[in-house]
């Protein structure tokens, strides 16, 4: 059996190794490249499950729209015979029942529009803000500034200040580095999983005893959806703010860990400000999509409610006549 310090040992040298490639690997047209094969190759795969009627996974998501749109069906007449339901809301159920097929039919294309909203809107606002909505723009401008704050050779006799702001500038500019290109493909990651088992708890809406389920996989997916804006716009601010504190920086800057130990301890600063909100992002999108959980109960109960008042409506006018 593996022992924890190996364990350890393992993870402390994965860790090193991550970030060192992120120091010298990472650009922004890696993060290009990734999103643009995943993207595609998640489209591919959806559309193809969809329409090879051949495919176990394709046969077992219809079966499964199937058998839920009988249960469903079977659940309200049943109820509406025991004076469970009334007219109004079978009507608003087999409604439901054509609006979740025919999203069911277009979910590829579905899906792929909402997520698109979510990049117009960020990128509508660093467009504001930059001047250009290209994706790579902030990452890419993040990374090079960055990149070229240096610090000057030092010995061990110039002090245990400037050695250990050393050691930190440089953990915290290869954190940094990381935590920008993580944040930048967590979104995209997380709507390329949603995206594929969302076909699997689809049909769970058709009935109401499993519709919860359905509504913990909507709030996930919104959860990705509010970090991929969120990101987009928290990238932008701190893009701002790193230019409004640093300035244009347009080639190397070096600093005397020695004689300028203040301003590296700032910098330090800063970076840490930038790493902790960057992280802090995933928690507030976490916090936003728990709202949408009451949306789509919110949602049924309303289409319920109107169902019920057209019901009565026409058997008003019915008994005039």
């Amino acid at each position: 059996m593996m022992k924890i310090s190996t364990i350890r040992n393992l993870l402390l040298t994965l860790a090193v190794n991550v970030i060192f490639f992120a120091s010298t690997q990472l650009h922004a047209q890696e993060v290009s490249r990734s999103d643009t094969a995943l993207n595609g190759a998640i489209s591919t795969f959806v559309q193809n499950v969809l329409t090879d009627d051949t495919a176990e996974f394709n046969q077992f998501v219809k079966a499964m729209m199937i058998a839920m749109t009988f249960i469903g069906i079977a659940w309200y007449v049943i109820g509406w015979a025991l004076n469970k339901y009334d007219v109004g809301t079978l009507v608003v159920y087999f409604i439901s029942c054509f609006v979740i097929w025919a999203f069911y039919a277009n979910y590829n294309e579905a899906l792929s529009d909402l997520w698109g909203w979510s990049d117009s809107i960020g990128l509508g606002i660093q467009e504001q803000a930059t001047g250009t909505d290209d994706k790579l723009f902030v990452v890419n401008k993040l990374m090079e500034t960055i990149g070229r704050f240096f610090l000057d050779d030092i010995s061990i006799l110039d002090g245990l200040l400037a050695i250990t702001g050393m050691l930190f500038f440089t953990l915290i500019t290869l954190i940094l580095k990381v935590v920008v290109f993580i944040a930048s493909q967590w979104s995209i990651w997380g709507y390329a999983f949603c995206k594929i088992i969302g076909l699997v708890f689809l049909p769970l809406v058709l009935w109401p005893v499993t519709r919860s389920v359905f509504t913990n996989w909507f709030q996930m997916f919104m959860g990705f959806w509010f970090f991929n804006l969120f990101i987009k716009v928290g990238l932008t601010l701190y893009y701002i703010y790193f230019s409004a504190i640093f300035g244009v920086v347009d080639g190397p800057v070096s600093f005397n860990p020695v004689a300028d130990h203040i301003a590296i301890m700032r910098i330090n600063l800063h970076m840490l400000v930038g790493i902790m909100f960057l992280i802090s992002l995933g928690a507030l999108s976490g916090m936003m999509a728990q709202g949408f959980g009451g949306a789509v109960s919110g949602a049924s109960r309303g289409m319920a409610n109107t169902g019920k008042g057209a019901a009565k409506v026409i058997t008003q006018l019915i008994a005039k006549i």
